[in-house]
């Protein structure tokens, strides 16, 4: 038994290094700097690993403009697609997004529902 048993753990112990369990995705970060009407800037970072926003940051320090950042279910033209607004002087962590995400100023928040809330479109 002890000699069968000897070639199946050095077969098991190839295969486990052969694939490794758990493989990772790259890990890429975007930084968006967006300039606000005066010398202010806004920064929104986002964390990719496979063409997604994983995780994401903004700091908004703009006197009177709104961030805007969208971002889409998956690369399929017809995916759903979202945005969420970021008030004037604010920093926040948005979290995890989806696919394409780019961040756009505006006078006032995309969403009807105002800062800090989701809306579809």
């Amino acid at each position: 038994m002890k000699k069968l048993a000897a070639p199946l753990i050095a077969a098991a112990a190839l295969a486990s290094l052969a694939l490794p369990a758990g493989a990772s995705t790259a890990t890429t970060w975007t930084h968006q700097t967006l300039r606000c009407a005066g010398s202010r800037t806004a920064t929104v970072t986002f964390k990719m690993q496979g063409g997604r926003a994983v995780d994401s940051w903004v700091e908004n320090r703009c006197g009177r403009q709104y961030v805007t950042v969208t971002s889409c279910a998956s690369t399929d033209r017809y995916a759903s697609c979202g945005a969420t607004d970021i008030g004037p002087r604010t920093k926040t962590h948005l979290g995890p997004l989806g696919y394409e995400p780019q961040a756009q100023l505006g006078w006032s928040p995309y969403c009807q529902d105002g800062p800090g809330t989701d809306c579809q479109y």
